[in-house]
């Protein structure tokens, strides 16, 4: 999808001759002295808006082969854009192994968020030292996620329905000079309806950006929020860590004995069916969390005192900073700011990644990835110029995002205790102090329970290559979703259709055991089934992987006529158990309608593909009439498309393969017109 970064080696030249010419300060020394950004940034200026952020990433896309900008209908179609018809925009930075899904300005009066990412990817662009330090990464980054709400500052987008679910109204302005003022708060859109609060997925630029979380698989999510002004005596409160589903489960204050700073929440209250962290996943996300947040927070406040823009050495210090008017201060924990119900925050992106969400069946197997977010002060109208105390906010973000990154690179959050996590230094502020604000169980009873069972098993769905002609042969290919020490597949199908032969290969270590076990159905149908054994080289654990890998191939040989169909209708899955082996929870997942009903072989009197040969077949060899195989166009002269939009050309008008077009392929076409 990316375009082929040679043929601008000029341009790249030219920005490297530029910056040996003019030499500048170290970039690390640039933000501890004077305070200048690389996104260009100056105090007094407007915050950056969204056509800048624009163009600052196609400077980025030219300047560095490792950054990659895209839009979402880039890749997944024209619908792919906002309500208000701008395209969603978002850069793929680095190529490792481990991926990282991250937004900011999710709402749209939340800019320094933006800043802060791009002065981080600004960063990654020039500094070759870092790109090095991050190359087991991938980032899919979001700068300006909300750019409907964002050219009007507000935290709410346009979506086209009036009247449903948004709290607020926004003027936007189309590009077509048109105002849409139906709004939605996208940050509450990304529910599925598991707790029967309505459906969410309701705005463009949502169903966008999930399209493309559920295409990426990340590991992690990280959601960038502002939260605007909160004092406490004297002295703000900067920065939040958040979680979107309650860690530790539904937490009961007793209130003659408040929580506070260094103590764990007096009561855990065990809700079975709640939709907190610790009945997610086994409560892996439970513990991870709080880890990577704690581990995080630790490295971000190493780099932030290295700026000098505290007047004490804590970092926790209530003395506010005065240096250049910077207060990037005081922080506390937040678990949940929201009553949105109970003690989960649903509809939040990052919490709903974390639930496997599956809209329109874009995420069929199920994938979830644990969510992060933090919220930074302040908020924003479209026309805020910024400040240095600004900027200390925007380098606030900066260093957070640099500093979990790099948390996923050490590994170094697994060495720490998940109960450090309410042990960070905080202050309190009414309300947005989620340790003192917690809610009793019966603000949960009256929720239906919800089986997450559906995120276990092992699962397994069909991959059908396109099919360009008769001629060709063609593959199903079977996928496995996070198998785990796996050592055997058992595959059961069925085809419905004609087909000549079907052979089967296996992939990424795995083999037939034997040749496929056939019986005969009836009415032209074939069940068989195949065990697939993993090789493990030597190796005496079995197959795991953490997303989805292929493991077989079926290989169709094509009959003349006709079309058949492969249909995955049972799966048994043995993998290790200690010293034994098991049968492990497994189904079949569909991942797309047409992976069951696939029209894999047509017949080659089917001219246009509409599963009928007739007069419009006719018709379409009529216009190649007098062609042969020796003359120019016999294969790539197209005159017209078949029903698909694909090419339909003169030598696959030859019907009776004599080598030209004449009337016994018209006669021969014609008896054989469907019945």
């Amino acid at each position: 999808m990316k375009r082929n970064k040679l043929s601008r080696k000029l341009v790249c030249l030219l920005v490297v001759a530029m910056m040996v010419a003019a030499p500048c300060t170290a970039f690390a020394s640039q933000l501890t002295i004077d305070w200048q950004m690389n996104t260009n940034q100056m105090a007094g200026q407007r915050i950056m808006g969204w056509q800048e952020m624009v163009t600052q990433l196609k400077q980025m896309d030219e300047l560095c082969d490792e950054i990659e900008v895209h839009t979402v209908d880039e890749w997944f179609g024209p619908e792919f854009v906002s309500d208000a018809g701008f395209p969603l925009y978002f850069a793929k930075v680095g190529h490792g192994d481990t991926v990282i899904y991250m937004s900011a300005q999710m709402h749209g009066n939340e800019k320094l968020t933006t800043v802060g990412m791009m002065e981080f990817l600004w960063e990654y662009a020039k500094d070759a030292a870092l790109r090095e330090e991050f190359k087991d990464l991938t980032l899919y980054c979001i700068p300006f996620y909300n750019v409907d709400g964002g050219s009007e500052s507000t935290n709410i987008s346009p979506r086209g329905i009036a009247g449903q679910g948004g709290v607020r109204t926004a003027r936007i302005y189309r590009p077509d000079g048109t105002v849409s003022v139906a709004s939605c708060d996208l940050n509450r859109d990304w529910k599925t309806n598991q707790r029967g609060e309505g459906m969410g997925f309701q705005a463009k630029t949502t169903q966008g950006y999930y399209r493309l979380w559920c295409e990426i698989m990340p590991d992690y999510a990280l959601d960038l929020h502002h939260q605007g002004s909160y004092v406490v005596g004297t002295n703000p409160i900067t920065f939040s860590l958040g979680i979107a589903l309650m860690p530790d489960g539904p937490q009961v204050r007793a209130v003659a004995d408040p929580i506070g700073a260094g103590l764990i929440p007096s009561h855990r209250s065990e809700v079975p069916y709640a939709v907190t962290l610790p009945f997610i996943k086994n409560g892996q996300y439970n513990d991870l969390i709080k880890q990577v947040h704690k581990a995080t927070y630790d490295k971000m406040w190493v780099d932030i005192k290295n700026l000098h823009v505290y007047t004490s050495s804590s970092p926790n210090s209530t003395s506010q900073a005065t240096a250049h008017g910077a207060r990037v201060g005081d922080v506390y924990v937040d678990s949940c700011i929201d009553l949105y119900p109970g003690v989960d925050m649903y509809g939040v992106a990052v919490a709903n990644v974390m639930l496997a969400p599956n809209y329109n069946n874009w995420n069929p197997y199920r994938w979830s990835c644990p969510g992060f977010y933090t919220e930074h002060e302040y908020q924003f109208n479209a026309n805020t110029n910024l400040t240095n105390r600004y900027k200390g906010i925007a380098l606030q973000v900066y260093y957070y995002i640099k500093a979990f990154c790099r948390t996923f690179i050490t590994e170094d959050y697994k060495s720490y205790d998940p109960d450090d996590y309410w042990k960070v230094q905080h202050m309190t502020s009414g309300s947005r102090n989620s340790l003192t604000t917690v809610y009793g169980t019966d603000r949960l009873l009256n929720y239906p329970p919800v089986d997450w069972s559906f995120m276990d098993p092992v699962k397994a769905g069909i991959k059908v290559d396109a099919v360009s002609g008769i001629e060709e042969n063609v593959d199903f290919t079977v996928e496995i979703f996070q198998p785990t020490d796996v050592l055997a597949v058992e595959l059961e199908f069925e085809i419905d259709g004609p087909i000549a032969g079907l052979g089967v290969e296996g992939i990424n270590g795995f083999e037939p055991m034997t040749d496929i076990f056939w019986i005969y159905a009836g009415d032209n149908k074939w069940r068989g089934s195949v065990t697939m054994k993993y090789e493990a080289g030597g190796d005496s654990t079995g197959y795991t992987h953490k997303k989805l890998s292929d493991i077989a191939k079926f290989v169709f040989a094509p009959k003349d006529e006709g079309d058949a169909s492969m249909v995955l209708t049972g799966l048994k899955v043995v993998a290790l158990d200690g010293d034994t082996t098991k049968y492990v929870t497994s189904e079949i997942t569909i991942p797309t309608a047409a992976t069951t009903i696939e029209q894999l072989v047509w017949s080659k009197y089917d001219l246009n593909k509409d599963n009928t040969v007739d007069a419009l077949d006719l018709g379409i060899m009529l216009l190649y009439v007098g062609f042969s195989a020796d003359a120019v166009g016999w294969s790539d002269q197209v005159k017209v498309n078949d029903s698909r939009g694909r090419i339909v050309t003169a030598s696959m008008c030859d019907v009776n393969g004599d080598g030209k077009i004449d009337m016994l392929d018209l006669l021969d076409l014609f008896i054989h017109y469907t019945k």
